[in-house]
């Protein structure tokens, strides 16, 4: 099944508040978003055209939240999944040498080891 941008955004939203429905029912709280089009659907309860935000809308409705929109750049967790740690490339040899090994390994320890 496919889902669009602002289906995936509901999603998490939708999925962050169940997740957390022991601490959210009876308090008020802020869920902050990079996607400015998802604080119109999370404020105005009104029919949408997608009937998958409609379900996710229906599950977020016993909640009493504001959200907010916050830019991805001022998002630390945002920062981290757009920037991640640069991948250290093995060494030719080494690769080649474990290429090897394995290859040559008796079947019957290689699916023990694995």
């Amino acid at each position: 099944m496919r889902y669009s941008q602002i289906e995936k955004e509901m999603l998490a939203a939708a999925w962050a508040m169940d997740h957390f429905k022991l601490y959210l029912p009876g308090n008020t709280f802020e869920p902050y978003t990079d996607h400015k089009p998802l604080l119109h659907i999370l404020q105005n309860t009104r029919k949408t055209s997608s009937a998958r935000l409609e379900r996710l809308i229906l599950k977020t409705q016993r909640y009493n939240f504001h959200a907010i929109h916050q830019k991805g750049s001022q998002n630390p967790a945002d920062y981290l999944s757009r920037h991640p740690l640069p991948e250290v490339e093995k060494d030719k040899t080494e690769n080649y040498l474990n290429f090897v090994i394995n290859q040559n390994l008796p079947k019957k320890i290689t699916e023990e080891l694995s």
